[in-house]
């Protein structure tokens, strides 16, 4: 494998997720659909990464920024087939697809070499560190998008389902990223 098929993979998936903006407005298959496509290319990307490096993928920024699109995006996708469409509401969707679009622009901008681990981050812990707190990251902000469709919402039971949904999302934010804090310590 190269680090070109990596490339060539990021870049696929960030023109599929592209289109998430308009499928938005699309029926929910179409855009679950481009979402998970553009997901898997990403994971897909990561994978190429880490064959090469022959570890967890997490070595630089551009490789650290695309990890939390990538538990962004799956955090979106899981909730979207969890919860109903007014719980999980365009403000919502497209909130939480905007913080993980927005880190992917990042990380495109940062040079897509191909870096190894030091020796100090070769280790089991950090295999599990990182990758979870990224996505007590990601359930945080899905909080914060949630907050947002909150705001919108007029519906007594709309707003009483994402108050829970906001309410599970930062317990288990709170719970994995304390996992994380001393798995990393």
């Amino acid at each position: 494998m190269t680090a070109s098929l990596a490339l060539y993979l990021f870049w696929a998936s960030f023109v599929v997720l592209t289109g998430y903006w308009a499928a938005d407005f699309a029926k929910k298959n179409i855009r679950t659909l481009v979402l998970g496509t553009g997901l898997a290319l990403l994971v897909a990307a990561l994978a190429v990464r880490g064959t090469i490096i022959a570890y967890l993928p997490l070595t630089d920024k551009f490789e650290s920024f695309c990890t939390f699109s990538t538990m962004t995006f799956g955090v979106l996708l899981y909730f979207s087939y969890r919860v109903r469409e007014g719980v999980a509401g365009r403000i919502y969707r497209l909130s939480l697809f905007a913080m993980g679009y927005a880190f992917m622009i990042a990380a495109a901008l940062f040079p897509k070499d191909i870096t190894y681990p030091p020796p100090l981050m070769i280790t089991a812990w950090y295999v599990v560190h990182v990758p979870l707190a990224f996505l007590a990251y990601a359930l945080c902000t899905s909080a914060g998008a949630a907050a947002l469709q909150r705001m919108k919402a007029t519906a007594a039971l709309d707003q009483a389902d994402i108050d829970a949904l906001v309410g599970k999302n930062i317990l288990w934010g709170f719970i994995i990223f304390s996992i994380t804090m001393v798995f990393g310590g």
